[in-house]
This record gives C-alpha cells, sequence and structure tokens, in this order.
C-alpha cells in the first residue's frame, strides 16, 4: 500500500498560497544549510587565503638599468673617465661607459685613440670597437678621421692592437662605400651596377681576383672638382668610370685617379672610358664582327623601343656596323634627343627599330 504524504507538505495546484509558502520555507532552508556549512579544514602550515581585494598588489619586476642614458654632455673630464671606466671590474659599467663614448662622437676620437694604444687588452678592444661605431654612425668628416687612425693602428708593432684595428678597418668596407657613393651622387655622379661579362669570367678563369663590380658615370650634370674624384678609390669594386664628352673633369685628374686605383690593386681591372653624351642603353661583347645585344638597360631608349638580347644590329642610320664598338663611334658624335633607325635581325628575320637617344647615364 503507498505511502501517504503528510498534510503539512501536500501542495494544491489550487492553492497558490501553499506554492507560494512551501517555495519561501525551501529557499530559506536552503539558504539556512550553506550558511551553516563548516569552514574547510587547512593542513599543517597553510594560511587561508584572502580575498582579492584584501590582497596586496603584486610586486613589479625591477627593470634593467639602461645601458646609457639619452643624453651626455660632452665633457672633456667626463669623456676621460668613461675611458677608465672600459676596464672597470663591473660588466655593466664598461657597457654604460663605451655607450656614453658612442654618443660623444668625433668629441671621443682622439682620447679613446689613446686608450686604445695604452689601455689594458679590454680597454683597447672596447676603445676601438667604440671608434667604428662612431665611425660608422657619423658624418664623412669623422668617418674618415677615425679610418686614418684604425690604419695607422693596424701596423701597430703590439699584435692584438693592429689585429683589433684591422677587424674594425674590415667592419667598415661597406660603410665607407656607402659615404663615398652618398657624396659621388650629391655631387651630380651616377652609379650603376657592372655586369657580369665573358671577360670578367675569364679573369676569374685566369687566377685574377676580379668580381664584377660598380660602374661610375661623369657627365655633363657633374658639378664636382677633380678633387672630388677621390670618392671613387673608395667604392668598393669599382670596375669602371665612363666620362662623357661634356663631363667638367680634366684629363690630368682621371689619370691620377687610375694610378691610384691601379697601383693600390695592381691585378684588378680597372678602366676609364670616354663616351659622348648621348646612350643607346644597350649592351654587346666588344671585338666580334658583329654587335650582338647581350643585354638591354631598365629605362634605356633601348628598351623602351622593343629592344632585345639576342638581337643583332647591322645598320645605324643606314651605316653598317661591324661590331659594338662602332656603335659606340657613332652614338657618341650625336647629342641626347636625336632620333635614329636601327635595322636589327631578330631570329632571323629583319626588322627596323626606331628610338630617340637620351643623356649618358
Amino acid at each position: 500500500m503507498p505511502r501517504s504524504i503528510p498534510s503539512s507538505l501536500t501542495i494544491s495546484t489550487r492553492s497558490p498560497r501553499w506554492s507560494l509558502g512551501l517555495g519561501l520555507v525551501l529557499c530559506l532552508g536552503s539558504a539556512t544549510c550553506f550558511a551553516a556549512s563548516p569552514a574547510p579544514t587547512l593542513l599543517a602550515g597553510e594560511c587561508p587565503s584572502p580575498a582579492a581585494e584584501d590582497r596586496p598588489p603584486a610586486p613589479e619586476a625591477a627593470e634593467d638599468p639602461p645601458v646609457a642614458p639619452p643624453a651626455v654632455p660632452v665633457n672633456p673630464a667626463d669623456i676621460q673617465r668613461w675611458i677608465t671606466e672600459l676596464d672597470s671590474q663591473q660588466y655593466l659599467q664598461r657597457e654604460q661607459a663605451q655607450a656614453r663614448l658612442v654618443q660623444s662622437g668625433r668629441e671621443a676620437v682622439t682620447p679613446l685613440l689613446k686608450g686604445a694604444e695604452r689601455g689594458s687588452l679590454e680597454q683597447t678592444s672596447r676603445s676601438l670597437r667604440a671608434l667604428g661605431q662612431i665611425a660608422a654612425s657619423g658624418d664623412i668628416q669623422t668617418f674618415e678621421r677615425v679610418q686614418d687612425a684604425l690604419e695607422n693602428l693596424s701596423r701597430s708593432k703590439s699584435r692584438p692592437v693592429a689585429r683589433r684595428a684591422q677587424f674594425e678597418l674590415e667592419s667598415l668596407g661597406d660603410v665607407r662605400t656607402r659615404h663615398a657613393i652618398e657624396r659621388f651622387e650629391g655631387l651630380g655622379g651616377r652609379m650603376k651596377k657592372a655586369r657580369n661579362t665573358a671577360a670578367t669570367q675569364a679573369a676569374i678563369a685566369n687566377g685574377i681576383d676580379f668580381r664584377p663590380g660598380a660602374q661610375a658615370v661623369l657627365n655633363r650634370k657633374w658639378h664636382g672638382t677633380d678633387e672630388d674624384l677621390v670618392l671613387l678609390t673608395r667604392i668598393a669594386n669599382l670596375e669602371t668610370v665612363y666620362v662623357t664628352r661634356s663631363a667638367p673633369v680634366s684629363a690630368e685628374a682621371l689619370e691620377k685617379l687610375r694610378r691610384t686605383i691601379t697601383t693600390a690593386q695592381p691585378n684588378r681591372r680597372f678602366q676609364i672610358q670616354p663616351r659622348g653624351d648621348a646612350m643607346v642603353g644597350i649592351q654587346a661583347g666588344t671585338g666580334e664582327d658583329e654587335c650582338l645585344i647581350s643585354g638591354v638597360e631598365e629605362g634605356s631608349p633601348a628598351e623602351r623601343a622593343g629592344l632585345k638580347p639576342g638581337d643583332v644590329i647591322t645598320h645605324y642610320n643606314g651605316e653598317k656596323i661591324d661590331g659594338f664598338e662602332r656603335l659606340v663611334e657613332i652614338t657618341r658624335e650625336l647629342a641626347p634627343g636625336t632620333k635614329v633607325a636601327l635595322e636589327v635581325i631578330r631570329r632571323e628575320q629583319p626588322r627596323t627599330i626606331e628610338l630617340e637617344l637620351a643623356d649618358f647615364e
């Protein structure tokens, strides 16, 4: 026989008051049970966790002190003190001193040179490294001053000094070229990449220390002096200097440039080639009985006219062309803006191509 439900728990759907009353009783009972629940037992040595709002803020991680302050007063006494600190027993102090000396720039060059010659091995190494950093980040005058000093130190009787100075010189090679090119182009000169010709490959095969390098152009836009041509001696892997007819440079200055470069590197191929003021914009082999195009310069009249590598130029304004040298000779007599007609053979098919000569650059 089923058990009867006590009358106190009887739920009637017809009496909303009883339903509401029972709900309140159940809710209050549940709240009482939760409130009476015992606190969790702590193990030996444990402490209750404080509430989030009662917890102290987490300590911030200590920051490493900066290697160098953003501004350094240029004072001779400070510079001398920092040079002394290059030999400090504390690594951080040595780092800070080197960074401050680099920030001091050209004012620190002479004291650093003395420190490099007279100091300990650590002081020498850091002095030379600071000099290299000053040269790399300074102007061309500062760079040249440091470069001359490093060249002198590279001949020092002290092998550690000489070796370290030579290392810094080699690391500045790209910076030296960059400074020279910037100044050269700022004076109206132009640089372009050299091409890897058959002559280059033959030179390498014969054991000559030569690699394709840069080409410089001196044309009517050049507004430097003859003395400024020394910039070209500082450009690594300079292969050819093209000099146009209207370039304002003397023959004596060009000869001096040639002697300087070939004397410093006697096994290096270097040439100065005269050109006219106009150009077609093609590359071709020399010493051949035909003008076979091996390359077309980007943005040149030849490219705009549609000339392509592999084309053979047979006639230039009606005159027969028996080699690239003859094309250069004819172009040398013409001015930029002159319109010319080239007879070309492409894949055994003759065609005529017209173009307008541009400034040689």
